[in-house]
């Protein structure tokens, strides 16, 4: 009955994991996007050379590519935020 037990959690455990690791994956797509959104807008990059900026800046800081992008997503955001705030002031 253990060895059942046993077999039965360890395949709800690893659906658990193949679960979260594809969300994980699905929100780092998401992110990298917008990242690659804001590079296009800003500089008329395409989608490649934001991509390969992207990457660049990854490799000279050693970071991962997802963090790189979550900064450069966050940092667009405040600044979003800040120019709202602003202009609701005037």
């Amino acid at each position: 009955m253990a060895e059942l037990f046993a077999t039965h959690a360890a395949i709800a455990l690893g659906s658990a994991n193949q679960l979260e690791g594809l969300n994980e994956a699905l929100h780092t797509r998401s992110v990298i996007g917008q990242a690659m959104g804001i590079l296009m807008h800003q500089y008329t990059f395409d989608a490649d050379g934001a991509f390969g900026l992207l990457i660049r800046s990854s490799s000279h800081a050693n970071v991962k590519l997802r963090i790189v992008a979550e900064r450069l997503v966050s940092a667009a955001n405040a600044k979003a935020a800040e120019t709202r705030q602003h202009s609701r002031v005037e």
